[in-house]
């Protein structure tokens, strides 16, 4: 019985003596590859939103998404009736201005009618004041009959030019009127072209905000439109921005292809905080990409900050308050330099040998 107290004892205290030993490892020699992870989604170098000029009702949809539009193509037909109403009004008015400025128009032709029929009285009284005049002088009428023709003559030949003055004045506002029924139409049409939303230049049409018959608002975005190539949009933390430079590697996941890998290198690094997304925003173009390429695709990005071969390196979890690591061997804390890093690993630059055992733990 006292032999087995005796085992128990002596199984107890080699137990608290292993509890107590420290966990250790030595300094390995691996390449590394220091990384920066980033999200991310697929977008293309121009994207814009198409919105509403006016307000009124979607009458027609041109395109879908995913077509590949011209510039200037028909987009959206936007109706709206008193805008409609203005044209026609406009319209009528116009033809309304030509009609009038015609020679067939029933007020000029009235009035050529009049100026005809005055100077065909003023050929007679011409002739007639004549008559008088050769009369007068040898006495064969008296002066009063005389001076009665003289002014009846020179009141048809003023009739003669106030009808004339009359239709240049005429004509002149007929002019003026139709003038002003053009630029009141073309103002219509200008107007109504806000109505035919067109694509202002060559691209994809990436999204549809608005269907046929719903109402519109001035200002309101009706479509999404992509132009250029498709290019790797990534967000970036704070204490990472640093890191990141212009032609770096990146190794891309997409979403839509979960068994493949692509490469693809930086290409543009934002100068300013995007407040929407917390965060830094970086751009990428492929390097190597798949033949079908969504836009919008969701991804997930490992940035190539760093690399090096035959680095010595040690768990990060090693590594202590101050870049120092406790050596197994008599429990000293001893300083290191520290080079790459992550949350895995730490490499060791100085102050630490691949033979020498560190300690997690005193």
């Amino acid at each position: 019985m006292g032999r087995i107290h005796l085992l128990i004892a002596i199984f107890l205290g080699n137990a608290l003596i292993s509890c107590q030993t420290p966990i250790t490892t030595q300094p390995t020699r691996k390449d590394v590859v220091d990384v920066v992870f980033a999200s991310g989604h697929i977008t293309m170098t121009h994207e814009y939103y198409i919105a509403a000029n006016t307000d009124g009702y979607i009458v027609k949809m041109f395109a879908q998404q995913g077509d590949q539009l011209p510039k200037d193509a028909p987009l959206v037909q936007i109706a709206h009736e008193a805008q409609s109403a203005r044209l026609d009004n406009a319209l009528v008015s116009y033809q309304d201005a030509q009609e009038k400025l015609k020679p067939t128009s029933p007020q000029i032709v009235q009035l050529q009618i009049q100026i005809e029929q005055a100077k065909t009285q003023q050929i007679l009284d011409l002739k007639n004041y004549e008559r008088y005049a050769n009369l007068v002088e040898v006495n064969a009428v008296s002066q009063l009959d005389y001076d009665n023709v003289k002014l009846k003559y020179e009141l048809s030949k003023s009739n003669v030019a106030i009808l004339e003055k009359s239709l240049a004045d005429l004509q002149n506002s007929f002019k003026v009127n139709l003038k002003n029924a053009h630029n009141q139409l073309r103002i219509q049409q200008e107007s109504q072209n806000d109505y035919l939303i067109n694509t202002p230049a060559k691209g994809v049409l990436l999204d549809k905000f608005k269907t046929q018959g719903e109402l519109v608002r001035r200002g309101q975005n009706l479509a999404k439109m992509g132009g250029g190539e498709t290019i790797i949009k990534l967000f970036i933390a704070e204490e990472d921005i640093s890191r990141i430079k212009i032609g770096q590697e990146v190794a891309i996941a997409l979403n839509t292809h979960k068994k493949q890998r692509f490469k693809a290198k930086v290409s543009r690094i934002y100068p300013s905080f995007d407040e929407k997304e917390q965060s830094f925003v970086i751009k990428a173009h492929f390097v190597s990409k798949p033949k079908v390429l969504m836009v919008g695709a969701q991804l997930q990005a490992n940035i190539v900050v760093n690399k090096k071969q035959n680095a010595l390196i040690i768990p990060a979890k090693y590594l202590r308050e101050g870049d120092k690591v406790l050596l197994a061997k008599d429990n000293e804390e001893v300083q290191v330099m520290v080079g790459l890093r992550n949350h895995e690993w730490a490499e060791i630059l100085k102050g630490l040998t691949a033979k020498q055992t560190i300690a997690l733990d005193k």
